[in-house]
């Protein structure tokens, strides 16, 4: 049901309040440390980085693939999907796969030194 315009849902709000508080507490390296930027530019910096996968991807040709998988690592995604769930991102399936696909092939993406220095692909 949809909320009218002008109302605030106090108790949601105390609940997400207590969610990160309480995933301050269980990680802790995601606080701000002293000289880091918090502006709002740099969160929407981080979450441009962090969000990639939310939707349909944009500004790219999106090629439909059909997969078949076993259960069992249907299983896996949508486990995954909470795990996610839980650290506050929400994604469907297809955006969990995309997700984990993104995720998995980064560093096969990354430039890679070379011994003097210099980057290779």
């Amino acid at each position: 049901m949809k909320r009218p315009a002008g109302i605030i849902d106090s108790k949601a709000i105390r609940e997400s309040l207590d969610r990160l508080d309480q995933i301050a507490k269980e990680h802790p390296e995601l606080l701000a440390r002293a000289g880091e930027d918090c502006s709002p530019e740099a969160w929407e910096e981080t979450l441009k980085e962090a969000l990639p996968m939310v939707g349909r991807p944009k500004g790219e040709d999106a090629v439909s693939v059909t997969v078949r998988l076993p259960a069992r690592l249907v299983e896996e995604i949508c486990a995954k999907a909470e795990e996610l769930r839980a650290e506050g991102l929400a994604l469907s399936r297809t955006g969990v796969i995309r997700y984990l696909l993104e995720q998995s092939l980064k560093p096969a993406r990354a430039p890679h030194k070379t011994e003097d220095g210099g980057e290779e692909r």
